[in-house]
């Protein structure tokens, strides 16, 4: 087990037992930047944390990270995957979709 996966394996616990957002976790810089690199392997799976950027930019005021919090970032990546829709392009679903989830 690589050092990753330990990180993963010990805060994806955490934040599910607790309902926690990951930036409420104590953790250095260095080890958020390597869960964001590993959460871009992830984008488009069952294993998306909720870290990586995977929106259209028309999305952002919705999605970024100042503004939405990890588990509703979660929430719109596995709707969009369910509901078969490209991760990258926007169109009505998609909108309605995050704001079913988001709220905004």
């Amino acid at each position: 087990m690589n050092f990753i996966e330990k990180v993963e394996a010990h805060y994806r616990m955490e934040v599910q037992a607790a309902k926690k957002d990951v930036h409420e976790l104590l953790l250095s810089q260095d080890m958020y930047n390597d869960l964001i690199k590993q959460d871009r392997d992830y984008v488009g799976g069952d294993h998306y944390m909720g870290l990586a950027y995977f929106w259209n930019h028309e999305y952002n005021d919705y999605l970024k990270p100042e503004l939405c919090s990890v588990k509703k970032r979660v929430a719109v990546h596995d709707a969009f995957v369910k509901a078969n829709l490209n991760l990258k392009e926007a169109s009505p679903r998609h909108r309605k979709i995050i704001k079913e989830i988001v709220g905004k």
